[in-house]
């Protein structure tokens, strides 16, 4: 399991800035996975996935330990 600190680039005039999401996943994939299901819907438009994806921060959590899988905190303005 990973945790992915990542941008959320949403665009105006869904979100003024954009924000931030801290979202534990297996691999990148899953993290768009993830990702896509949280921005659907009306917010799906605005939300560029190709930039949140490439621009994250991967970090590699410890192998002997069971993590859920989901976000940990997001912050959006």
């Amino acid at each position: 399991m990973k945790l992915y600190i990542c941008n959320t680039p949403i665009r105006f005039p869904r979100s003024e800035y954009g924000g931030i999401a801290v979202v534990m996943a297996e691999d990148r994939k899953r993290l768009g996975r993830l990702l896509t299901e949280q921005y659907k819907g009306s917010a799906k438009e605005h939300f560029d996935l190709s930039i949140s994806v490439k621009s994250c921060k991967e970090i590699r959590l410890d192998p002997e330990a069971s993590y859920g899988e989901g976000f940990i905190m997001e912050f959006l303005t």
